[in-house]
Order: C-alpha cells, then sequence, then structure tokens
C-alpha cells in the first residue's frame, strides 16, 4: 500500500540557505529550520533540513536570511549513509519541500539593519496597472 508523509512546518532559519548547481544546472537549496514549541521558558526546539528546487531553491537563497520566519511545504524523506569514521549506517530525515511562504518578520528593523538581507518582493498595487479607476466609467 502507498503512502505519503506530506508536512508544513513553520520556524526560523538557523543559518543563511546555501544554493548550489547540480551538473545538469539544476539550482538546489538547502536550508535548516528551528521550531520552538511549548511555553516560555520551558521551550523545546526541534531542527528540520530542508531542501528545496528549481525556482524555489533560487528564491529562497536570495530573500531569506539566517533568522527569517518560513513555512517550507514538502514531504519527508530519509536521507541513508555509511558514516566513514565508525563505518555505522546513519539516517537522518528531511524534508523534500515542494514550497514555501513568506511569512512577515517580527521587530521592526528596517532593510540596512536586516543583515543585508534584500526585502521580500512588493506586490503589484492594481491601482498602477489601471490607472485608480473607481469604476464609474464602466459600461456595465
Amino acid at each position: 500500500m502507498a503512502g505519503f508523509a506530506e508536512v508544513h512546518v513553520m520556524g526560523n532559519l538557523v543559518r543563511d540557505p546555501e544554493l548550489k548547481y547540480t551538473p545538469q544546472g539544476n539550482a538546489v537549496c538547502t536550508a535548516t529550520l528551528a521550531v520552538s514549541r511549548g511555553k516560555k521558558g520551558e521551550e523545546q526546539t526541534s531542527f528540520f533540513d530542508c531542501v528545496f528546487w528549481g525556482k524555489s531553491a533560487e528564491t529562497v537563497a536570495e530573500y531569506f536570511r539566517k533568522g527569517n520566519p518560513i513555512v517550507a511545504h514538502g514531504e519527508l524523506i530519509q536521507d541513508s549513509w555509511q558514516d566513514k569514521e565508525t563505518g555505522q549506517k546513519r539516517n537522518k530525515i528531511k524534508i523534500q519541500s515542494r514550497g514555501f511562504t513568506f511569512l512577515p518578520r517580527s521587530g521592526k528593523k528596517t532593510d540596512s539593519e536586516n543583515d543585508g538581507a534584500p526585502a521580500p518582493r512588493k506586490k503589484p498595487d492594481l491601482d498602477d496597472d489601471f490607472g485608480n479607476n473607481d469604476g464609474s466609467d464602466i459600461p456595465f
């Protein structure tokens, strides 16, 4: 029987995302999210490695920096390898991201105080494209 492991993880990046390209030219970006839960002072933090591909990888690398909040959407995958020092088999669960969501940044930092991270793109204002049309000249 087939199954799936779809997840949505919301957390803060623990370091700047790392963008690389495969020999075939595909963008791949790795990032680690810290997710805290529990009451203040009694918080527990879990860390999740995420892998982004293609345009998502390039966008995450361009617009996100250490400390930024993000929601990663994807599936759980298990990575296995043999430890070179001990020879033991090792496993790690990762998130193979299919997408992400920008979240508002906490605090009131200006762009210049934001460790050089570019500001997220501004959504276009439809009034800019349609000349502040109030609808009064629409014939229907």
